[in-house]
């Protein structure tokens, strides 16, 4: 067991979680603001992290308005594909494309007639760098339901690379073969690695690839923004 309080499992063979894990697991003890906090601290004296070299992108209201945008988008998509919404579903990929996801069902209900079913995707096991990536623990799928024939619409935060939307692709075989699968973004940007396209943009926009778009949104953030930080960090 973990030498951290919550006592998780920790990698067969080793005295004590390395690092990584142990602050993997404090951290999910967190609540989500006070999780946010602590990163910001933990960070003022990385690049990536410092608030003076951080440049604003998009505030509360813009955020919501890039995703009303989104849903009109939707709309008109589910209309001209003459598309049962009854079956929708609106998976999230962990962890902000779970609450734009969530956002968006709440958006679509009033123009549905219902609320779609919303469902948010772990890709961690399935992304291509798994091996190479520091170690982390799934926060695991929360999905309650078949994908089987449905129309389901996948949501991130940012696309990019393409490389987590196609670790996301091969994580949703495991629910079912969807009808069709169209994805929206809340931003989409330049740097594809993989042929993927977004369906449906909040924004498009164009920063220096060493650069790195930070999405934070309420409830896992202390606020809804979105700056761009200077590293060379990649975000999938």
């Amino acid at each position: 067991r973990c030498c951290c309080p919550k006592k998780l499992p920790r990698p067969t063979g080793l005295p004590h979680c390395p690092p990584e894990i142990r602050t993997s697991h404090l951290n999910r003890m967190l609540k989500p603001a006070a999780r946010s906090t602590a990163r910001r601290q933990a960070g003022k004296n990385v690049a990536g992290y410092n608030p003076a070299v951080m440049k604003p992108v998009m505030n509360a209201a813009q955020i919501a308005e890039s995703l009303k945008n989104i849903k009109d988008q939707i709309l008109v998509h589910l209309k001209n594909e003459s598309v049962d919404v009854s079956t929708l579903a609106l998976v999230g990929i962990r962890r902000h494309g779970e609450i734009l996801a969530s956002r968006l069902g709440a958006l679509l209900a009033p123009e549905l007639g219902w609320t779609p079913l919303v469902g948010a995707l772990d890709i961690t096991l399935y992304r291509d760098d798994a091996m190479r990536a520091p170690l982390t623990i799934p926060l695991g799928t929360d999905m309650d339901f078949r994908l089987d024939d449905r129309p389901v619409i996948l949501v991130d935060d940012v696309l990019f690379t393409g490389r987590s939307v196609r670790a996301a692709l091969d994580a949703m075989v495991d629910f079912g073969r969807p009808r069709f699968i169209r994805l929206a973004v809340l931003f989409d940007r330049v740097g594809r690695e993989y042929p993927v396209a977004a369906d449906f943009v909040g924004e498009t926009i164009h920063v220096d690839r060493r650069s790195v778009i930070g999405v934070e949104l309420k409830p896992m953030d202390t606020l809804d923004q979105v700056v761009i930080r200077p590293t060379r960090e990649k975000k999938g």
